[in-house]
């Protein structure tokens, strides 16, 4: 169906899992004054501290969160592997068709990372979602992409609800620590080269 509105969604979804990559990134400003032995040991990376060790309640608490790995995922996924982007045409599927007797993943290259289902409500409406992969990498690659399947129903609207949550709450943390603190109280130890994640 003609659906521009579904392509400004999903730019929209692109934009806000950027901004909270980079609001978590960005971490580092507000805790780097709090680690022993000086701001400059923490990565630039989000992902790269939480490689590491620290204790860090913010850090630690993000380790924790599994919405957060999932973020990081989907961002380095949208950014090096796979994008979003759809036409002005939007193809959204009845619930429970089978995915594969349409051929629509023939060409796999081609395939959305998010997929559109709907279903009927009542005798005039259609509830239309939009749901996102599972997972997105090989536990034992962390670079290579998995065939996505989308049996976990991770619907858009509540993962970017739950990026927004993870982010805003680990940066009022921060900003709690700032409040709270006068120097230095936490350690921080990078993951060593060549070991796995």
């Amino acid at each position: 169906m003609h659906a521009p509105v579904y392509q400004k969604m999903l730019f929209e979804f692109y934009a806000l899992v950027n901004l909270c990559r980079i609001s978590l990134d960005r971490l580092r400003d507000y805790l780097g004054p709090f680690i022993k032995k000086g701001s400059d040991q923490l990565p630039k990376s989000v992902r790269d501290v939480l490689k590491g060790s620290s204790d860090c309640p913010v850090y630690t608490a993000l380790k924790d969160q599994e919405i957060a790995q999932y973020l990081f995922d989907l961002r380095d996924c949208l950014v090096h592997y796979r994008t979003l982007a759809v036409s002005h045409n939007a193809t959204v599927v009845r619930e429970g068709v089978d995915l594969a007797e349409l051929e629509l993943d023939r060409r796999q290259f081609v395939a959305a990372t998010a997929r559109g289902s709907f279903r009927e409500v009542g005798d005039t409406g259609i509830s239309v979602n939009v749901l996102l992969p599972d997972r997105i990498f090989d536990v034992s690659q962390k670079d290579k992409l998995i065939d996505f399947t989308y049996q976990d129903r991770r619907n858009l609207l509540s993962v970017a609800r739950s990026f927004g949550v993870v982010t805003v709450t680990s940066l009022v943390k921060a900003i709690g620590c700032l409040a709270q603190l006068e120097e230095p109280a936490y350690e921080f130890k990078a993951k060593p080269r060549g070991e796995p994640h």
